[in-house]
């Protein structure tokens, strides 16, 4: 009976969500099957679904998709749900969308919050003995966006295509049905009753979740009010009416120049950077939103006022993320990264007066609070005695690696200046000095290819240069130089040099691009 039912539901609309009931009664083996009132309500639902059927004319759209006319994502979490749907294309023939002059025009935002009752029994690592699951979270919120959009404009004889990146809500809707009798089944049978009275052909896909943020923060932004938001996706998801404009074979492309160029922005600082602006926009939404005001300033006649303020309680801990005051470098920087985040969407920096200056009161207030901090604590330069007695200790302890040690050491002392900064340096912020990076010169000739000289020339040589191939400051390919200063050990050109003449004996195995700290055991090199 299951086999015919389910091969009459594909042109029956209202019937593919209406198994997973008969499916779990009619289980191949059982020996008896017992009719509950789930399944005789199923039964009934079928028996109505036939006797209507010449009642109710079933439209070709119904049946067989066509290409979406809209397409929208959906998210649930414990807070909420709630999802985007986006209006239909240009590019949409008239053909599959009848209903242009009535379709959504801009991008349609909702969002629903679960009640705490719900919130209280949903499974989690802190509370496993809950009883609803995430997943029928996820399907309720299918279901919801479905109506969303069916409440908002025309959807009959059309197709949707509604994006989820939950996998169980993707394949339960997808089959019609699932191996449960909770609540998941009866949501399925609501899905196909809503697709039958609004004469509506839906598509659920799955789509990854790092890639479905916008739905992401309407099921759980709930610290901004509605028109916070709406305020908040105008800033960080920018709808470009030059993609909708574009013949519809470049838009694609266009796509892909926009998202480059996107990410080469985001390239032109370093990760951590990146971190901390995303941290100052947060702090200053959460801001806004405590007291009712709307995050994007840029048309506010007087932004100031409200940055002012929120600089204040930034600088006295209220809402310093550390808990601690903050210095005024610090409050000015955190403004800055709030402020730059209006221009790289096309706003004016609420900073800046009419000249293009920062404004006058911006300036007194940071000149004021530099007067209140008290002398910034700098670091030390290690003692020359240390480095001296560090020298001799590691000449006494005839090893490769404390002469590397010693000879590094000399090294930042005279390149890095600051050299504890550079001690920890992971990641993009770990340049090591190579062989290709120094120069030597002797009276006036230059050895550039160190790699090639002798013994004798790198002995003789007065003067030596490093390249900082990259820095923190952006600036690439510059050069610091020092003059040998006559010490044994504490001369930046001997102790370079040292380097250069341990790797002598496989100096011509050696690439340019060796790393000068490495030395050699038993003719192997190391690091």
């Amino acid at each position: 009976m299951l086999g015919e039912l389910r091969s009459m539901a594909i042109a029956i609309p209202g019937s593919k969500g209406c198994f997973s009931f008969l499916q779990h009664a009619l289980c191949p083996g059982a020996a008896r099957i017992k009719i509950t009132r789930e399944v005789r309500d199923q039964l009934l639902d079928f028996l109505w679904l036939s006797e209507d059927v010449c009642n109710r004319p079933t439209h070709l759209a119904e049946v067989v998709p066509t290409p979406p006319s809209y397409v929208g994502t959906i998210d649930a979490s414990k807070a909420g749900m709630g999802g985007v749907w986006f209006p239909p294309g240009p590019a949409v023939p008239l053909s599959i969308h009848p209903h242009k002059k009535n379709s959504l025009q801009e991008p349609c935002l909702w969002r629903a919050p679960f009640p705490k009752e719900i919130q209280q029994a949903i499974v989690s690592s802190s509370n496993p003995l809950g009883d609803i699951p995430n997943s029928d979270l996820e399907l309720c919120g299918t279901i919801a966006h479905d109506n969303i959009l069916a409440s908002t404009a025309p959807v009959s004889h059309l197709t949707t295509c509604n994006l989820s990146d939950n996998t169980p809500a993707v394949a339960w809707r997808t089959k019609g049905s699932t191996t449960t009798t909770g609540p998941a089944a009866y949501l399925l049978q609501v899905s196909s009753l809503h697709q039958r009275h609004f004469r509506y052909k839906p598509e659920l896909h799955h789509i990854p979740g790092v890639a479905n943020t916008m739905a992401d923060d309407c099921s759980r932004l709930w610290k901004l009010n509605d028109s916070q938001l709406v305020a908040y996706f105008n800033i960080n998801y920018p709808q470009k009416k030059i993609v909708e404009n574009a013949p519809p074979a470049a838009r694609d492309a266009l796509r892909a120049d926009f998202l480059l160029a996107q990410k080469t922005v985001a390239a032109g600082v370093v990760p951590s950077r990146d971190k901390e602006a995303q941290r100052a926009w947060d702090i200053w939404c959460s801001f806004c939103s405590s007291i009712n005001a709307n995050p994007d300033v840029s048309n506010m006649v007087d932004p100031v006022t409200l940055l002012q303020a929120f600089g204040l309680r930034r600088r006295d801990e209220r809402i310093s993320p550390s808990g601690d005051p903050n210095r005024a470098r610090l409050v000015e920087d955190a403004i800055r990264l709030v402020c730059q985040k209006f221009p790289s969407l096309g706003s004016k920096d609420p900073r800046l007066d009419e000249t293009g200056k920062q404004d006058f009161c911006m300036r007194r207030m940071f000149s004021a609070w530099k007067k209140e901090d008290s002398p910034p604590y700098r670091v030390e330069p290690v003692p020359m005695i240390i480095l001296l007695r560090a020298a001799e200790l590691a000449a006494a302890g005839n090893s490769a690696r404390d002469e590397a040690i010693i000879d590094c050491i000399w090294m930042a002392f005279y390149f890095l200046l600051r050299s504890g900064e550079y001690a920890n340096a992971s990641g993009e912020a770990k340049h090591t000095f190579r062989l290709e990076d120094v120069e030597y010169k002797i009276g006036h000739e230059h050895i550039f290819n160190v790699h090639l000289a002798s013994v004798a020339q790198l002995l003789a040589a007065t003067f030596i240069s490093l390249t900082f191939t990259d820095q923190k400051n952006g600036i690439k390919g510059e050069k610091l130089s020092h003059v040998s200063n006559g010490q044994p050990f504490a001369c930046p050109v001997h102790a370079i040099t040292r380097r250069i003449t341990h790797l002598n004996p496989t100096i011509d195995m050696v690439r340019t691009s060796q790393f000068l700290l490495c030395y050699r055991i038993m003719h192997q090199s190391t690091t």
